[in-house]
């Protein structure tokens, strides 16, 4: 009796761990698609039986590896404290024919045990290639037939139709370069107040402000204004700066009034030209505004058979 003690003392000693792995498992039931797609998401959902209701268990996410699949998301479909537990797992093909779902890891962990790590079985799969439109179940078909041109031509005809149309450019652009220079050729007779004031006029619909050419436009203004004292007074204005063309207007009686109002017009366009100044459309009026009443006020009194027409 005495020797029989000791060796029932030690098979029970050596019962024990198994018994405890024996708690620490999960039965797996897995509910999956008969046949998949390639590249295409499918589902599929895990219900684990744990040894205990106070049991976890948790995937784990580091040793989730395989080639032929890609698990996008795993999400709980069951409370914390239920049992069985439900999973459901998102994931992608990418081999086709016959291809094995991996063996998951998962984290189980019972109430006064170690925590162990239990695996999902393997499961197969056929995987089926993408689906394409065709004809009678035939190759795949072209969307639309394959583009023939009506007819062909010679290489002799491309020939004469460039040349043909380098003719008529030639052509349109002599004819342009000789009108400009017919109208330069011909003297202008209006007077040179109301040439201005045309001048003003079509710079207001020169569409250089409405194109954001700011710059351009109030160089156009400038230069509207300096020729007006070049033709009017004979002064030469393109020459002088804004401050040496001041000085000259005040000098002469016929200008001094105006030549405060002209060397601030002046400013206000060398800021722009020179300073990258944006003006606003305001500024802009008001600068077309007072170069027309600079060159009202200095133009010459009207004729007296013109004062008795009005």
């Amino acid at each position: 009796m005495k020797r029989l003690t000791p060796l029932f003392l030690l098979s029970w000693l050596l019962a024990l761990p198994a018994s405890g792995a024996a708690q620490q498992d999960a039965a797996f039931k897995i509910a999956k698609p008969q046949a998949i797609t390639l590249a295409t998401p499918f589902q599929l959902d895990f219900e684990a039986a744990l040894p205990g209701s106070n049991c976890a268990m948790s995937i784990d996410t580091a040793t989730q590896t395989s080639d032929a699949f890609e698990i996008t998301s795993i999400t709980p479909q069951s409370g914390p404290k239920a049992n069985p537990k439900t999973f459901r797992l998102d994931a992608i093909p990418f081999a086709l024919d016959i291809a094995t779902f991996p063996a998951l890891s998962w984290k189980l962990s019972c109430p006064g045990q170690e925590p162990a790590i239990v695996k999902s079985p393997e499961l197969p799969f056929q995987v089926l290639p993408v689906s394409t439109p065709t004809a009678g179940g035939g190759d795949i078909i072209d969307i639309r037939p394959q583009y023939a041109p009506p007819f062909h031509m010679p290489w002799w005809a491309w020939l004469a139709l460039g040349a043909a149309i380098a003719a008529l450019y030639w052509y349109l652009r002599r004819r342009r370069e000789e009108k400009q220079a017919l109208e330069q050729s011909m003297p202008d007779t209006r007077p040179p107040h109301v040439r201005a004031l045309d001048e003003l006029d079509a710079l207001l619909i020169s569409q250089l402000w409405e194109d954001g050419r700011f710059m351009e436009f109030y160089i156009r203004l400038s230069a509207i204004l300096r020729s007006y004292f070049e033709r009017r007074f004979g002064l030469s204005a393109d020459r002088l700066t804004s401050l040496e063309l001041y000085r000259a207007l005040q000098k002469a009686p016929e200008t001094q009034q105006v030549a405060g109002s002209a060397r601030t017009l002046l400013n206000e366009c060398d800021m722009v030209k020179f300073a990258k100044q944006v003006p606003t459309a305001a500024q802009k009026d008001a600068a077309v505004e007072k170069a027309r009443d600079i060159v009202n006020q200095t133009a010459p009194p009207p004729m007296p058979e013109q004062q008795a027409v009005k």
